[in-house]
């Protein structure tokens, strides 16, 4: 199973937490973390957990910077298929994980 989000700095805080119930949950998944806008030492931090990083280019024109909900979002999709073209030789599922699907891992409601 592989699992992936995204983060920019302002929601860094959330990746320890929701790494350590993935680490938990699933002790044998892989975990990628596309890089929206972190710094250099918070992308090292993640790479030191054991999580592979990568970088998601935004620039202008990029739907990622408008600020409306729906545009921000569509980042997302773009993720999940690069995330399957990188892994298609692989057999496992790819999750991509946001804040409030960590409660649920947190609450234990996904099953293991």
């Amino acid at each position: 199973m592989i699992f992936i989000t995204a983060a920019d700095t302002r929601f860094y805080f959330f990746l320890p937490y929701m790494v350590a119930q993935i680490e938990r949950f699933f002790p044998e998944s892989k975990i990628i973390v596309y890089d929206l806008g972190m710094t250099e030492q918070e992308s090292k931090q993640i790479r030191d957990w054991g999580v592979e990083v990568k970088k998601w280019h935004i620039g202008p024109g990029d739907p990622v910077t408008d600020q409306t909900y729906y545009t921000r979002a569509l980042h997302k999709p773009s993720m999940i298929l690069d995330a399957l073209e990188r892994h298609k030789n692989e057999s496992a599922s790819i999750w991509m994980l946001m804040r409030y699907l960590t409660r649920a891992l947190a609450s234990q409601k996904i099953a293991t």
